[in-house]
């Protein structure tokens, strides 16, 4: 129920728009109408939240059980327990545990520390939701909890900024993170810095070549890409053995078209209706379970 501080499901909230690039990405919680922006530095997050300018008690919820869930194939995350404090009235820090994924490995731990440019008015952290228990090991942590709700007051500024920082190590690792890597707590100059980043990492990249016959091999790749969407209903992201495989909502395979296409590459031989198509069923339409026993 809306009452239980447990269940945090009823809280979502469809998106009003996305927008995506490199080192940003913005969004907006239509229920709330709250608008999310994110960037990064090397090791930390920073968060700003701009919450309606009326909003008395604005909060920011830490869910630690929520993750990666595939209810298919054996590749879902579970959680196994965790850890919140409160260090001061803008700061939480603590850990949780976790096993699954892609890898399918053991249990592991995460440390996080958030840190917030403004106090909150109230803090409340619970226990008992969606843990799957340890396995025999011994338990890590003593002061248990599974999430946290942190309060605020914006009617005078309505913009949070959160910097988070995660580590294997340790708590105060991830403390560290934050307040050497995003010390001012400048949003814009972090993303320009992300950016920057990006530039200094793919401009190592030198591309020659370019003949006619190169060309004309690439732009092949690609029609065979939308060949496979025409008789397989989604482009591969991992083919393999004549079948695509796991599919799942956005492959590999779109960046390659995509590029193609801004490149002007097989402008008059490739069937870009299909193409797009292509792209947006990879982004819009669910595979659930297309191709696991295929």
């Amino acid at each position: 129920s809306p009452e239980d501080p447990l269940d945090v499901t009823h809280l979502s909230s469809e998106r009003s728009f996305e927008y995506f690039e490199v080192g940003y990405s913005k969004f907006g919680l239509e229920r709330y109408n709250i608008t999310v922006e994110l960037t990064a530095s090397r090791r930390a997050g920073l968060h700003r939240y701009t919450f309606p300018p009326t909003e008395n008690k604005a909060k920011v919820i830490i869910d630690l059980p929520h993750n990666l869930v595939v209810h298919h194939y054996g590749f879902t995350h579970r959680y196994h327990e965790g850890t919140i404090q409160s260090i001061s009235a803008n700061q939480v820090k603590g850990a949780a545990r976790y096993s699954g994924g892609w890898n399918r490995g053991g249990v592991y731990t995460v440390y996080f520390c958030s840190q917030f440019n403004t106090n909150a008015t109230e803090f409340t952290d619970w226990e008992g939701r969606y843990s799957y228990g340890y396995f025999g090991e011994t338990n890590e942590f003593t002061n248990k909890a599974d999430g946290a709700t942190l309060t605020f007051n914006v009617i005078e500024n309505p913009v949070i900024i959160s910097r988070v920082g995660i580590s294997f190590i340790s708590a105060d690792q991830a403390c560290n993170s934050v307040e050497s890597e995003i010390p001012d707590w400048d949003f814009e100059k972090t993303r320009h810095e992300a950016v920057k980043a990006w530039q200094t990492e793919l401009g190592k990249i030198q591309v020659e070549g370019g003949t006619d016959e190169l060309t004309t091999i690439f732009y092949n790749i690609v029609r065979s890409l939308i060949d496979i969407y025409k008789n397989d209903e989604y482009m591969p992201d991992g083919r393999s053995g004549l079948y695509n495989g796991v599919t799942q909502g956005g492959s590999n395979a779109d960046m390659v078209v995509a590029e193609t296409y801004l490149k002007k590459l097989g402008t008059d031989i490739i069937d870009w209706d299909l193409a797009y198509e292509a792209l947006l069923k990879d982004a819009e339409i669910d595979p659930g379970s297309r191709g696991l026993l295929e």
